[in-house]
């Protein structure tokens, strides 16, 4: 072999070292299960050229010893090298003897020494070209397929209408009222009403009033009174549109002072004359027509007053606050 030749076979060599490395890690790195067992069949080589190319084949494989067997391990690869006309052909088959790769080695190509580990490695490159196509084979592993996250939504808390105000109704009313007693005294006068609101159905209501009137007509003269009353209920309320109306219990309390004039210069009532408590119980209706904050308010009322007041003359009674009463209003309501 010529110094060119020998030159060309060293760069060859180091070249399928170089190149090989990648196949040999990958081969080491494999799974156990991907080669569990190589089974080396070499055939037509010499006896010292077998020998060397099993003692590379397992120091690359890091095997103890690789041995002549006519067949694969059921799990494993199987190597064969058939030297014949100057070259080294190689062929691998893994378990199933369904891929093969094969390789050629020129053994001229090399010094005596060299050529062993020269087919070594092509053998070595060749069963690491059979360790990747079996991976490249194999199906990816297909992960579990993930649930969609499910995105929670917190729900909107939900907010609570405030509570509706009490709503207050001042009512500023003309108001007339009458005694039905056979002496009882007409009157005519003011009241100042308040009612407000208590929950969904009651009503709390108060009003004061000032009136004066008389009897013109009495065997003695004239007659005239004066009185100032307030009134407390409570009551059950409803509304239909616009309108408002309410029906309540309650009581009245108020003073009268009667005043006679008698005819001729004469007292008519002596020491009848003065002021004097009068009150009862009262049952009373109201209907309210509401525009915005402004409304129009009737009001009718009935009592008896169990607490009279009375004027006489000579025994007579010629001016009553007493017995039953009527009262009717009318008014202007303003809601504050």
């Amino acid at each position: 072999m010529t110094r060119r030749q020998r030159r060309f076979a060293a760069a060859a060599a180091a070249a399928a070292v170089v190149a090989l490395a990648g196949g040999v890690a990958a081969a080491a790195e494999s799974p156990p299960g991907d080669a569990p067992g190589t089974a080396v069949t070499i055939e037509g080589c010499a006896e010292a050229t077998a020998t060397a190319v099993r003692g590379h084949v397992a120091l690359e494989l890091r095997e103890l010893s690789i041995g002549e067997g006519p067949a694969a391990p059921a799990s494993g690869d199987r190597i064969v090298i058939v030297c014949a006309d100057g070259a080294a052909r190689i062929s691998v088959r893994g378990s199933d003897q369904g891929q093969e790769i094969a390789r050629t080695v020129d053994l001229a190509s090399f010094p005596a020494d060299a050529a062993p580990r020269a087919v070594a490695l092509a053998a070595i490159e060749a069963l690491a070209a059979l360790t990747r196509q079996r991976a490249a084979a194999k199906p990816a592993a297909v992960e579990p397929r993930r649930p969609a996250p499910v995105s929670v939504v917190a729900a909107a808390p939900v907010a609570k209408a405030p509570p509706a105000r009490p709503t207050t109704v001042l009512v500023l009313s003309g108001a007339w009222r009458t005694f039905l007693d056979d002496a009882g005294l007409s009157l005519w006068g003011a009241a100042l009403n308040v009612d407000r609101e208590i929950g969904r159905r009651f009503d709390l209501g108060f009003d004061v009033e000032l009136a004066s009137g008389g009897r013109s007509q009495v065997p003695f003269g004239e007659t005239t009174g004066l009185s100032g009353s307030a009134r407390g209920s409570f009551g059950l309320r409803g509304g239909w549109r616009a309108l408002r109306g309410v029906v309540s219990l309650g009581g009245r309390l108020g003073v009268a002072r009667l005043v006679g004039k008698p005819q001729g210069g004469s007292a008519a009532f002596g020491g009848d004359e003065g002021a004097r408590p009068w009150g009862g119980p009262v049952l009373s209706a109201a209907v309210l027509g509401v525009y915005h904050r402004i409304g129009l308010r009737a009001a009718a009322e009935a009592g008896y007053a169990a607490i009279g007041a009375t004027a006489r003359a000579e025994e007579a009674v010629v001016a009553a606050m007493r017995g039953p009463w009527i009262n009717l209003t009318l008014g202007v309501g303003f809601l504050p």
